[in-house]
């Protein structure tokens, strides 16, 4: 399995935390991407924030040898997430045969779309790709997405985010400080999220952990809930 891990400095795990958590996968020599290239290390590869992780994940399907699996991920693992769950879970994925294209995912579902946004779609910080033809439609939904920013957007999906970002519930919405700086850097993040499932969608290839394992479900409410009664960083 090749690793891509996307990071912005050292916010949520050094290197070596990094490397244990990734050979437990079986990938010695995952590829490390800092967006924050003022941090860079020498074992490093400099990445790209214009589209932030989105740009990483460019340089991460360029930088990718074999024919798969593949996992792309956000270090924001070892932040918002059970670490050793997800090592499971994508061990439970890589015994999964499959005959068609698949990009496995942690899954979202909302009841209210737009025609800019689905009802399910998968949250941006994970990607399960096993082998190069799911690679393949993965990199075209994501190019897909990023062609769609310049894109207007319905007056209905711009409440939608608005609120989503500015407003306060315990289980959904954005729970971080919101400053102008944040607030533009989470917008440009939610809809590239969303165009990027959007295509995986209609591609037929997006698909969920819960397909796989019910361990999935229990990790979901488990984070949600570690999640918000953890202080606002």
């Amino acid at each position: 399995m090749e690793i891509a891990m996307i990071k912005y400095g050292e916010d949520y795990a050094g290197n070596q935390t990094i490397l244990d958590w990734c050979k437990k996968l079986g990938c010695h020599n995952p590829i490390i991407i800092n967006n924050k290239t003022s941090h860079l290390q020498s074992n490093e590869v400099a990445g790209d924030n214009s589209y932030f992780e989105f740009s990483a994940y460019r340089i991460a399907i360029s930088a990718f040898k074999t024919e798969g699996p593949f996992l792309i991920i956000n270090d924001t693992l070892f932040k918002h997430h059970i670490p050793k769950a997800w090592s499971l879970l994508i061990q439970n994925a890589s015994r999964l045969k499959t005959s068609t294209p698949a990009v496995w995912g942690d899954l979202r579902k909302e009841n209210i779309s737009f025609s800019e946004k689905e009802e399910e779609f998968l949250a941006s910080w994970i990607f399960y790709i096993p082998d190069r033809t799911s690679l393949f439609a993965f990199q075209m939904a994501l190019e897909e997405a990023i062609a769609s920013l310049g894109q207007p957007l319905s007056i209905g999906y711009q409440s939608y985010i608005d609120h989503w970002l500015r407003g306060n519930y315990w289980l959904r919405g954005w729970k971080g400080s919101i400053d102008d700086e944040t607030y533009k850097r989470k917008w440009l993040s939610i809809r590239l999220e969303h165009g990027l499932s959007k295509s995986l969608s209609s591609q037929g290839v997006m698909r969920s952990f819960m397909q796989i394992t019910m361990l999935y479900k229990i990790t979901r409410w488990a984070e949600r809930i570690l999640y918000r009664l953890t202080p606002n960083s």
